[in-house]
């Protein structure tokens, strides 16, 4: 039985402008045709894969999942995370930058999860969680993802 649910975007979107775009394009090319000009010529396909890849992944919009606490656990997508397979959990809160819930789990391949938490305040699911498992307070955000923000890369 659902207690709280809600949808939310899989990752964060940003718009990128024709300047980003451009900007982008140059430091591609300018670094593929660098690695060819020094025959690196490996590294420089792997340059052009890479970028082809993150724009099949990044370039679309991110699909709505359904994320739903119950008694059992959390249902995030198609995943099922039950309460005694996560260690921990923090809620960072700073609209409109950043509104995430994270998930520490016990599962070494599956480190943490980021669940992009709705626009009201997150005090009604810090308590439902709080229940059933221990909350680490004052986390923040790693310097790789306030650097994806405000390189828009993520």
């Amino acid at each position: 039985m659902p207690i709280l649910t809600w949808y939310t975007p899989e990752f964060d979107y940003y718009q990128r402008g024709i300047i980003w775009k451009i900007i982008a394009s140059l430091i591609v090319f300018g670094s593929s045709f660098l690695a060819f000009w020094s025959g690196a010529w490996s590294f420089g396909v792997l340059i052009l894969v890479f970028a082809f890849v993150y724009y099949l992944i990044y370039f679309k919009s991110p699909n709505l999942l359904k994320a739903e606490v119950n008694d059992k656990g959390i249902l995030y997508g198609k995943n099922f995370y039950r309460f005694e397979n996560i260690k921990n959990f923090w809620v960072i809160y700073n609209p409109p930058f950043t509104r995430a819930l994270y998930l520490k789990l016990s599962d070494r391949m599956l480190d943490e999860i980021k669940i992009i938490i709705p626009k009201e305040s997150p005090e009604k699911l810090r308590e439902i969680l709080k229940i059933k498992i221990k909350e680490l307070s004052g986390k923040s955000e790693t310097i790789q993802e306030v650097f994806s923000k405000i390189l828009k890369i993520s």
